[in-house]
């Protein structure tokens, strides 16, 4: 293999609460002393986007993942009514999506809000978001790969819903491993491993919103554990300086109806 004098990696999810020490642990840089920097975005976070977290969403263990479900469907069927652009809900689970999916199905009878949905609506991921590109009002479902590598600027997308904080599920192979090295080390699992891997995942989904310099729209987080947990915080400290704004959903919708 060619040696190399240099490397280079860039990404706008790297760091972690403005470090690099999980991303250069992860890699096995820490006896190549890396250099790292932040360099400022060039979008204005203050002015163009807002960060949304309704209060009177239920905790998901004080409620089954249906009733959890048919509230997140409420809540996406007032936001689909109060707003006319287009909006993508992510979700960690595909069990989730298909619950609220169906829920949302069985209240359009009208068909005015095009709903598409990952695994659901037949075709690619491509085809997905073509379909998405070209209706007017519609809502696009998704986990996993959508959220990142999604380029939706201007009126292509105004709403990013984030279902649950993306935590890996535990009971994944390599997490296991993962966490086991980290214990065999000392370390802590939940700090070490999926603490930082769900902010950078975190991260990549609040950066589908503002993807040009005259984008403006809001990210809803429906998972109370981003305010009530203590580690919550790390996720929004993470984020560039956006706006935070807590309270009930329809006040929060309303200010959002107002503000597009």
């Amino acid at each position: 293999m060619q040696r190399k004098k240099s490397v280079i990696l860039t990404s706008a999810t790297l760091a972690v609460n403005g470090s690099f020490s999980f991303q250069i642990k992860r890699l096995g840089l820490e006896d190549f002393a890396p250099q790292t920097s932040i360099i400022g975005s060039p979008f204005n976070y203050k002015e163009q986007a807002r960060l949304l977290i309704p209060t009177d969403i239920p905790a998901i263990k004080e409620v089954t993942m249906e009733q959890f479900s048919y509230e997140v469907a409420k809540k996406l069927w007032r936001l689909s009514s109060m707003t006319e652009g287009k909006t993508l809900v992510l979700f960690t689970s595909y069990e989730m999506l298909r619950i609220v999916y169906d829920f949302m199905r069985k209240w359009n009878e009208d068909h005015i809000l095009h709903l598409i949905g990952q695994g659901i609506t037949s075709g690619s991921r491509v085809k997905l978001m073509k379909m998405f590109k070209q209706s007017e009002q519609a809502m696009l479902f998704g986990t996993s790969s959508f959220w990142e590598g999604i380029d939706l600027p201007g009126n292509e997308l105004t709403t990013v819903v984030i279902v649950r904080l993306p935590f890996s599920p535990p009971d994944d192979p390599l997490i296991q491993a993962q966490f086991e090295k980290v214990k065999e080390e000392g370390g802590n699992p939940f700090m070490d491993i999926s603490l930082p891997q769900a902010i950078i995942r975190f991260k990549q989904g609040f950066g589908r919103l503002i993807r040009s310099m005259t984008d403006k729209g809001a990210v809803f987080v429906f998972d109370r554990r981003i305010t009530s947990s203590r580690y919550g915080k790390q996720f929004i400290l993470s984020l560039p300086d956006v706006p935070v704004y807590k309270g009930e959903f329809d006040q929060l919708l309303k200010d959002h109806h107002t503000y597009l």
